[in-house]
C-alpha cells in the first residue's frame, strides 16, 4: 500500500481549489453572456422565422416589420472581465493539473512541488482578480509569466532522482 503524505494532499487541494473556481467563474460568464439578450419572445431571426429572418411581418428589405425592430442581443459591461478571468482560471486549473500529475507520475510530490503549487495558486488568484479590475496588455507578463516559470519549475522537480 502506498503512503500519502500531507504535501501530496495539498498539492491536490489547490488544484481542485483551481478548478471549482474554474468552474464557478464558467458559470458567472454564461451568466453575463445571457444578461443582454432578450428574453424569449424579444428574439427574432432567421432561424426563427421572425421579421427579421424573412418570415411574416417581414418587409421587402428585409428588415422587420414591426415598430419596435429585431431585439439583438447586447453585452453586459462587465461580460468580458469575467469571461477573461474564467479564461484564466481555466489555464491555470490545467498548468496545475498537469504538473501534479506529472509529479504524481515522477518523483513523487514533494514539500517543495506542493509549495510551488500553493504559490502558482495564490498568483493565478491574484491574476485572475487582476484581470477582472482592470485591462492592461502588461498584466500577463507581470502574473502570468512568473506562473508560467513557477509551473515549469514544479514540473521540472518530477524529473530529478
Amino acid at each position: 500500500m502506498v503512503a500519502f503524505s500531507s504535501w501530496r494532499y495539498q498539492a491536490w487541494i489547490a488544484t481542485y481549489t483551481l478548478l471549482a473556481l474554474w468552474g464557478f467563474l464558467w458559470l458567472l460568464a454564461h451568466t453575463f453572456r445571457g444578461l443582454g439578450r432578450p428574453l424569449m419572445g424579444g428574439a427574432t431571426g432567421a432561424g426563427l422565422g421572425g421579421a427579421a429572418g424573412g418570415g411574416p411581418g417581414a418587409l421587402e428589405g428585409g428588415t422587420a416589420g414591426t415598430a419596435a425592430g429585431a431585439a439583438t442581443g447586447g453585452k453586459h459591461p462587465h461580460g468580458w472581465r469575467v469571461q477573461n478571468a474564467a479564461r484564466i482560471a481555466r489555464n491555470s486549473f490545467l498548468m496545475s493539473l498537469a504538473a501534479t500529475v506529472i509529479n504524481e507520475l515522477g518523483f513523487g510530490i514533494t514539500r517543495t512541488v506542493a509549495a510551488l503549487i500553493w504559490t502558482f495558486f495564490a498568483l493565478s488568484i491574484l491574476h485572475i482578480f487582476a484581470a477582472m479590475a482592470t485591462r492592461h496588455y502588461a498584466l500577463p507578463w507581470l502574473v502570468g509569466f512568473p506562473q508560467y516559470v513557477i509551473i515549469m519549475i514544479a514540473v521540472g522537480l518530477a524529473f530529478r532522482g
